[in-house]
Formats: C-alpha cells, structure tokens, sequence
C-alpha cells in the first residue's frame, strides 16, 4: 500500500498543479480534512471537499502563477506520507516570484483523508511520530 499512498500524494500534486480540479478531486475522500500551517491567515481545520476546494481555489487565485515542485516524497507510517515541496508563486501585481518551503503530512485510507501543512519541516515530522 506505501507506494500506492505515495504516488497517489505525487498525482495529486500533478492535478494542482495541472489546475485539473476533477482530477484533484478523486484523490481526496469526500470528507477530508484540512489543517492549515501556523501563522497562515485562515486558521483551523477546513472539513469536507467543498470546503479544502474553496480554500485551494483561494490559494491559487491570490497569485498569477503558482505551482509546487516536489523535492521529497515518503512513506513515514501505514496510512501516512510526508512531503517535501515548494510552492512556488508569482504576484499579481508585482510580478515578483516566491518560493516557499512546505512540509505536508497526508493521511490516506485509500484517498487522502487529511492534510496538515507545516513551514517548519521539524514540525511535521514531530507531527509524524518522527525526528530528524
């Protein structure tokens, strides 16, 4: 199941970042859960597809490009994988390009049932049962 669980996290990335929503969709569980990194301006967790899609849908227009480039993907438990990536983006108005580090911790129970994000990646292996 580990590979199965990894290259379903590596598709769903494809999907963002192919803007391919109804791909993107049959990846995650109707009822999945999404906890936002600290710091990020929405706090809490978003439930459900319709609302992990809203909030995706608001990531993605804040800018005039954006897309992640996936430097690490792993198995670190039975239902659990972690990712390593950049979200890399681009102003509207200023045109000017970012790149921000993010650690990604996905459960899957067939599809992905739940999401936490982390800037800090010690964070998110902690979050895994893991340190570095």
């Amino acid at each position: 199941m580990s590979e199965e669980n990894v290259e379903i996290v590596r598709r769903s990335f494809e999907a963002w970042n192919q803007n391919d929503w109804e791909a993107l969709k049959r990846f995650y569980d109707p009822a999945v859960e999404a906890m936002a990194p600290k710091g990020w301006p929405e706090t809490g967790i978003a439930k459900g597809w319709a609302e992990v899609r809203t909030q995706f849908a608001r990531n993605k227009d804040s800018w005039e490009q954006e897309h992640v480039e996936i430097d690490e993907i792993r198995e670190v438990g039975p239902e659990l994988v972690l990712a390593r990536i950049r979200w890399v983006t681009k102003g509207k108005e200023s045109g000017l390009t970012f790149e921000s580090p993010v650690s990604t911790l996905f459960r899957l129970r067939g599809r992905i049932v739940r999401i936490e994000y982390y800037f800090n990646h010690t964070d998110a292996l902690e979050a895994a049962g893991l340190s570095e």
